[in-house]
């Protein structure tokens, strides 16, 4: 049996290492650019670091602040002349060089070809080195990865003793998304959360006979004893009882709002809004618009075209899409409308021609 119970934790230790290894190179990725696409949203639209400075509580942005002169920024982001466009666009306002060092750019329209070292050192000098530390940084703050990262030490640990792989029951929480909002509901600061119940939570059983001494042979026993009652009865009964009814409501709005996101994605469709009572006249017909006519996949698609396709070989209606998209103006998409009911609206003003 033990020979067995080794065999599982070495196996389960490698399958944690393979989950970290997997999260990093398929999710890392795209935690990257969404942020890189929000730091460049911020620069191009608000001005950041520019017409304002982020607040001294923003951890968030002084960080990413790190990034915007380095080299290698935007990577993963597909706008590579994010930098140029918020140079051009306020340095009519501001000066042209402040602009130029903040964003790491040259001030002029020289190049000079560095001589580039060989060998390892010219490989850890191409390197570089201020996007490395602001990728890692990013990373080492991703909750997802802390999680992995957090799950593969246990589970190492776990081979040492195995009272370590009782940390993984939490997984059963995070796997289980009603407990996920559950969770939500009674925590919106994780840190407050765990300090709180560190603090009250293991010293102290929760209620006011924990922390006073026993009434046993006292003058003022009977009285004692009212108080005790009625401290538990107003306190431990009546306040417990309202703030797990608190709970229960904040998990019930919680929960409501998920299934009406679902029922509203299943009965309308996401790109003109049009509920499916109207195309179910006809056998499948919401099901078929959704996936001919309105497919999401297909607008995805079509946006992706326009963000890797050269702007001056735009026609004239991809050149309408993306100035909107640029605003994140959605007037293109046809709410209200899909070719079905031009079809019924042109029979019907044929026919009463």
């Amino acid at each position: 049996m033990e020979h067995i119970l080794r065999l599982c934790s070495v196996t389960h230790s490698i399958v944690a290492f393979f989950m970290l290894v997997a999260y990093y190179h398929l999710k890392i990725p795209l935690v990257i650019f969404k942020r890189e696409k929000e730091v460049a949203r911020r620069l191009e639209f608000d001005g950041l670091y520019i017409a304002e400075q982020p607040v001294d509580d923003d951890i968030k942005s002084h960080w990413d602040k790190l990034v915007i002169s380095a080299k290698s920024f935007p990577c993963n982001y597909w706008d590579k002349f994010v930098k140029k466009k918020v140079r051009q666009k306020y340095s009519e306002t501001y000066d042209f060089d402040s602009i130029s060092n903040l964003l790491g750019m040259e001030t002029t329209m020289t190049f000079k070809q560095d001589q580039q070292a060989s060998g390892v050192i010219g490989y850890l000098m191409s390197v570089d080195w201020r996007y490395q530390v602001w990728k890692a940084g990013v990373t080492f703050t991703d909750n997802s990865f802390l999680y992995n990262l957090w799950y593969l030490s246990f589970s190492l640990l776990g081979n040492l003793n195995y009272f370590f792989f009782a940390a993984h029951l939490i997984d059963v929480a995070v796997a289980i998304p009603s407990l996920k909002t559950i969770l939500q509901s009674v925590t919106h600061n994780g840190k407050q959360c765990f300090v709180f119940h560190l603090y009250k939570g293991v010293r102290a059983g929760g209620g006011i006979g924990d922390e006073i001494e026993s009434p046993d042979g006292d003058d003022y026993e009977v009285y004692r004893i009212l108080f005790d009652i009625s401290f538990f009865f107003f306190i431990i009964v009546i306040l417990l009882a309202i703030i797990q009814g608190l709970i229960i409501d904040a998990f019930g709005e919680l929960r409501d709002q998920l299934e009406s996101v679902k029922e509203n994605m299943e009965s309308n469709c996401f790109i003109c809004g049009m509920p499916s009572d109207y195309f179910d006249s006809v056998p499948h017909g919401f099901d078929v618009h959704v996936d001919k006519e309105h497919n999401l996949a297909n607008y995805m698609f079509f946006l992706m075209h326009l963000i890797n396709k050269d702007e001056t070989e735009y026609t004239g209606q991809e050149t309408y899409v993306w100035n909107m998209y640029q605003q994140r103006c959605w007037d293109f998409f046809p709410v209200g409308d899909c070719f079905r009911k031009q079809y019924e609206e042109e029979l019907s003003g044929g026919s009463s021609s």
